[in-house]
């Protein structure tokens, strides 16, 4: 195989040194541009160069982007296409926590004071931030002669998504790691879009060969399958790790903001003393929306329906990867996927009932974001405290774009819905509409269709030969490693264990 240098994208600080010693055990690594949330403590066999993931959301890559080559008019065309979901994207953007840093920043240059804000990013910078991105990656692939790109998660951050695709349009392989439906297990893609036809072809026949057989699941496939077929289906646990990557938190209070202000500007320290002001008014003006808009949804709330035949649709948590990009390139727009489905829920009398994610924020939702769901008179919005199971139950279908509810609906005997790029699109009874216009014959047809314990369970088995035993950290807790007898560095080597296959299966790499 020809040198390989490659691009390595990484979320998790526990895996950040692990990866790379694993890496230094393949010979033919010449280069990596390690993107990262920790540097490197040390020197490795091959060169490499980091960059730190959480600094670079508005494109800040400390260089003069004018004077990089300008990017290809072919590659420009191709990325109008997908301009809107990145824009969408860019709604991660607008969390207090990367608007403080950013404004602070920019303070310092001009000290426009509190007028400078940017609570929301409008579309004239999103447009600036997405060719900042282009521009700076399309000439780092070019320069680096980049031939290989690895990510142990989804790209979904703006700039790993642009790399992504940038790779896909020069033909570079490049490989993500996407959930599928429980912890433990990650099945590798090399595209957003994914029809999983080894999959289906395979699981097709697990049914004949497992039919007289005991079926052995691995560690997580068999925890996952016990609490999902247990009398009661245990509520999803979150850590306070992963509440805290869904839920900003409050700092201040009057008391203690006025306080710090004071205490600060006595003692001559203004950046401090700017610092917690400029934070304070992005705080004010993030929960003042998220609380009008949760006054506003509370005084819609209603009663589950009685009458017609129930589709549940539980509202995704966004800004996040479940839709934007894992939606893909037709469904990624929740609020579209409602509109449309609601149409042709109504023509065959259905009513559709909504509940908002719990850890929901301000982000990517607006009042005029439930009054455009609520304009259909078929859908009811019940408490978002309501318990998903209780409603699962009462359905006769559940709809999602990649939704953990998919999952839990199959294992409660209720049809499906997928929109999005996910495994749950071809797992038995799910369907899957290849366009809107395939929902009105599905609802028109309907006939409730149970899928079995053992069907899901030769699911299961058939996805092992296609997935990696792995999971982030960052949304699991540091006591999933010692509830599963695993170590940050059994993951990471899992990891590159299966880079090393895409790099055997792609061993005709050219450098560019």
């Amino acid at each position: 195989m020809k040198d390989v240098n490659l691009i390595l994208v990484n979320i998790d600080r526990f895996y950040s040194e692990h990866l790379l010693e694993e890496m230094e055990k393949i010979k033919n690594i010449k280069y990596v541009l390690v993107c990262d949330v920790k540097e490197p403590r040390k020197k490795y066999k091959f060169d490499y160069d980091f960059i730190n993931i959480e600094n670079i959301h508005y494109g800040e890559y400390g260089m003069n982007l004018s004077e990089a080559e300008v990017v290809e008019e072919k590659i420009q065309k191709n990325f109008l296409k997908l301009e809107t979901l990145i824009f969408k994207m860019m709604d991660r953007g607008e969390k207090p926590s990367k608007l403080v840093d950013y404004h602070i920043k920019e303070d310092q240059k001009f000290r426009d004071k509190i007028s400078f804000s940017r609570a929301e990013l409008d579309f004239g910078f999103r447009r600036i931030l997405f060719n900042r991105h282009l521009r700076f990656w399309s000439n780092i692939l070019k320069k680096k002669k980049i031939n290989f790109f690895y990510s142990t998660t989804v790209p979904h951050i703006v700039w790993d998504f642009i790399v992504f695709e940038l790779c896909k349009l020069k033909k570079i392989p490049a490989i993500f790691c996407p959930i599928s439906m429980y912890e433990g297990c990650f099945i590798p893609c090399e595209n957003v879009s994914n029809n999983f036809e080894s999959i289906k072809m395979d699981y097709k026949k697990n049914l004949k060969i497992f039919k007289h057989k005991k079926i052995k699941l691995s560690h997580f496939a068999a925890k996952y399958f016990s609490k999902m077929t247990s009398k009661k289906i245990s509520k999803p646990h979150w850590t306070e790790q992963s509440k805290e990557a869904f839920v900003y938190k409050k700092q201040y209070n009057k008391f203690n903001l006025l306080t710090k202000i004071i205490f600060y500007f006595l003692t001559g320290n203004m950046t401090l003393f700017r610092k917690h002001l400029i934070t304070n008014y992005y705080e004010q003006k993030f929960y003042k929306k998220l609380n009008y808009q949760n006054k506003f949804l509370k005084s819609k709330f209603d009663l589950m329906p009685k009458k017609n035949k129930i589709i549940f649709f539980p509202l995704h948590c966004e800004p996040e990867s479940a839709t934007v990009p894992m939606g893909g390139y037709k469904y990624f727009d929740q609020l579209e996927v409602i509109d449309n489905l609601a149409f042709y829920a109504k023509k065959n009398n259905f009513t559709i009932v909504i509940k908002e994610h719990p850890f929901q924020k301000s982000l990517s939702r607006s009042y005029e974001y439930y009054k455009e769901i609520l304009k259909n008179k078929n859908i009811c919005f019940v408490d978002t405290n309501t318990d998903s199971f209780t409603i699962i139950k009462q359905s006769d279908i559940v709809a999602t774009i990649t939704g953990s509810a998919g999952w839990e609906a199959l294992f409660l005997g209720k049809q499906v819905i997928c929109f999005g790029e996910t495994i749950l699109k071809v797992a038995p009874s799910v369907f899957y509409p290849k366009s809107y216009n395939d929902l009105d014959r599905f609802l028109r047809e309907f006939k409730t269709q149970k899928i079995t314990h053992f069907e899901l369970k030769v699911f299961l088995k058939t996805i092992e030969k296609y997935s990696i035993e792995a999971f982030n950290e960052p949304f699991t807790g540091i006591s999933f490693f010692k509830e599963n007898k695993v170590t940050p560095k059994s993951v990471s080597t899992i990891f590159i264990k299966n880079m090393k296959f895409y790099l055997k299966k792609y061993k005709k790499i050219k450098s560019l």
